[in-house]
């Protein structure tokens, strides 16, 4: 193939016979598949941005339609999952370049067609309707493994369904091989791992004759990860029922994968430091607290779960911590200035100094939590309430709670003013 994109890549500027140039670029949209870092070598980044676009740019011998947006999708994907980055090549430009091309697959019309397209390459129909073209499903099985690497997962969700459909008819070992990797890849995300779960047919009458086969490694490691992410949400659901009158406002047992997923697979564990991190995305305040209580090396999604949300024996941190703040929060509606929950637990962070507490009025000045809420420590009213404050220490809910009267302050002493 490299040898190939030597003859090719001229043709490609040769627009005199556009049927030629299409065939030249069809080539090397399939030599991308596996030869990326040559093709990028042999056009360049700035040309290959040419050819992938959605703007006045592209070609006019590269029709904006289905087929041709499909092949610019599949050559930006396989590029982008290359190894070699642009800045092996030519530097900053290539690194926007990348970044552009990028950008033309979340907001282009690529995802789309490509749904549609693996679906009519399962049935074994052409696509689009009308150009008796037909595509490989080994090669959009392939193409779905990148899109997941490249975090596209959760816009693939529709792809769930067509790909385990690609295993039950058996199209040939391979093809079935890498329909189950791509499930397997897109099942760490959240909502495809959902849809693939909700396909009871599936795993019963297909994934599980493979398991039983014994010579389908593949099914195997997919039919054991969503049985122990699917027994780990079982255990998580079973945590927040127990404990649903304490956690009237905790994030739901999917919102708690999602960031798991952020930090460690679902069927495995996260380390202290990656919970640390999730506890601060979540948010679980003061951390100080967290840290301290965190006596365990290993958490998976299941412990993890239990520690926020709390078990029969054990209160959680959701209910130790946040349970009341965030009812307090709710009950003051939408005030200026007034930060999220998510947002006020990073400024006590700050204030805070990482401890367990915000020493005064000095603790938050320092801090420029006022400025980062858009108030000034000058203006009257906010200056009186940093004196009244004085040395008077906050914990994580008497900060939202002195910063939420500030705030109601400030919106009233403006609107008499404004009067």
């Amino acid at each position: 193939m490299p040898s190939l994109l030597i003859e090719v890549v001229p043709l490609l500027l040769d627009t005199t016979f556009p049927t030629l140039t299409e065939s030249a670029f069809d080539v090397v949209v399939q030599c991308s598949s596996s030869h990326a870092p040559e093709v990028a070598s042999a056009l360049g980044w700035s040309q290959l941005a040419v050819l992938v676009s959605d703007g006045q740019q592209r070609p006019e011998w590269l029709a904006a339609q289905p087929l041709q947006i499909l092949l610019c999708g599949r050559l930006a994907t396989n590029l982008l999952s290359s190894s070699s980055g642009p800045t092996a090549l030519e530097g900053e430009q290539d690194i926007r370049v990348r970044e552009d091309m990028a950008s033309g697959l979340i907001n282009g019309r690529f995802l789309e067609y490509f749904i549609e397209c693996l679906d009519a390459a399962v049935a074994r129909r052409e696509w689009p309707v009308g150009t008796q073209a037909y595509h490989s499903v080994l090669g959009l099985a392939e193409i779905a493994i990148k899109l997941a690497a490249l975090g596209h997962s959760r816009r693939l969700v529709s792809a769930v369904a067509p790909l385990a459909k690609a295993v039950e008819i058996v199209i040939d070992d391979r093809t079935s091989r890498t329909a189950l990797c791509a499930l397997r890849s897109l099942c760490a995300d959240v909502v495809c791992l959902e849809e693939l779960l909700s396909m009871d047919a599936f795993r019963r009458d297909t994934l599980d004759m493979l398991h039983k086969c014994g010579d389908e490694l593949e099914a195997t490691e997919l039919l054991a990860y969503l049985e122990v992410v699917e027994l780990a949400f079982v255990g998580a659901q079973a945590a927040l029922d127990s404990s649903r009158m304490y956690n009237l406002h905790a994030p739901t047992v999917q919102q708690l994968a999602d960031l798991f997923s952020r930090f460690a697979h679902l069927d495995k564990e996260m380390d202290a430091s990656q919970f640390l991190q999730a506890a601060a995305e979540l948010p679980l305040a003061p951390s100080a607290r967290v840290k301290a209580t965190l006596n365990a090396s290993g958490f998976g999604f299941q412990t993890f779960a239990e520690r926020v949300y709390g078990t029969s024996t054990n209160l959680g941190f959701w209910p130790g911590f946040m349970e009341d703040t965030a009812a307090h929060l709710e009950t003051l509606g939408d005030v200026p200035h007034m930060p999220s929950l998510v947002r006020a637990a990073e400024l006590y962070e700050r204030a805070s100094a990482g401890k367990s507490c915000v020493k005064g009025a000095e603790a938050l000045l320092a801090g420029e939590v006022l400025p980062l809420l858009g108030l000034s420590p000058e203006e009257l009213v906010i200056e009186t309430e940093l004196m009244a404050l004085g040395d008077g220490e906050l914990e994580f809910k008497a900060f939202v709670e002195w910063v939420g009267q500030l705030c109601l302050k400030v919106r009233d002493q403006r609107m008499e003013a404004d009067a």
